[in-house]
Parts: structure tokens; C-alpha cells; sequence
């Protein structure tokens, strides 16, 4: 998985969600974790070796959440909410038209990745969700 990846912008309203694409197979979504940037991450050996591994045969489908990264920054109340992640995340799902996919949740995105299938009419093919970082697991 070292090729480059395709950074994407969805608007959302008036401020745009960063987000990429990367690999190929079928779709690895990773809801935004609290701190990210999707250019400086694969910088980083330890957590380039974290998405290398858990991405392997799969398109990996990363963000970064509003406020951080290559995301605007305007961020609302509802955006730190649960039931806002959720939203942000089925946006993106609606977008690249993902109807069936896996979940991988860490940091923050784990509660997301948990709430996407009681709180949307999402079908999940595999579920994974850990509470570590890329950096805690290395």
C-alpha cells in the first residue's frame, strides 16, 4: 500500500471534509479519529506501518475530522457530537456511493464506528474496533 493516495474535498455546506482514498479492494473505512492529517500521517513509519498492515487488499478510506488535519476548521457544537460523526461519516459513505463496508474504529472513531449501524441504514460486511493508536500499538 505505498502508493499515493487521492485526497479528496466533500463539501458540506459551506466547508469541506478532507478525505482519502488509497488501495485497492474492497472498502477499509476508518471513521476520523480526534487528531489527524492525512498527509503528515503516512510521515510518520509507525503509523504508516499501522495502515499498511490492517489495509492490505483493501481500499483504505480515511478522514479528517472538521477542525483538524486537511479539513476546514470551522467546527460547530453538533460536529463533536456522536450522532454528528455519524452524520459526517454517512455523508461520505452517500458520496463515494458505500453502501457495504468494513469499519475499523480507533481513537474517537471507535464510538463511531459503533454507532454508524444503529444509527444508519448501513450494512457492515466486518466490524473491527480498538481503542489504540497506530503509535500505542507499534
Amino acid at each position: 500500500m505505498t502508493e499515493k493516495s487521492e485526497i479528496r474535498f466533500l463539501p458540506l455546506g459551506a466547508r469541506r471534509l478532507a478525505y482519502e482514498v488509497r488501495g485497492d479492494g474492497p472498502p477499509l473505512v476508518a471513521p476520523a479519529w480526534w487528531v489527524s492529517h492525512l498527509e503528515l500521517d503516512w510521515q510518520s513509519p509507525d503509523v504508516r506501518r499501522f495502515w499498511e498492515g490492517v489495509a492490505k487488499d483493501h481500499t483504505l478510506i480515511r478522514y479528517d475530522r472538521l477542525g483538524v488535519g486537511m479539513s476546514d476548521r470551522t467546527v460547530r457544537d453538533f460536529d463533536l457530537t456522536l450522532d454528528g460523526d455519524v452524520a459526517t461519516l454517512r455523508t461520505l459513505l452517500d458520496e463515494l456511493d458505500l453502501d457495504r463496508v468494513t469499519l475499523i474504529g480507533g481513537s474517537s472513531g471507535t464510538c463511531t464506528a459503533i454507532a454508524l449501524p444503529r444509527r444508519s441504514r448501513s450494512a457492515l460486511s466486518t466490524w473491527c474496533c480498538t481503542a489504540l493508536t497506530p503509535m500505542a500499538m507499534c
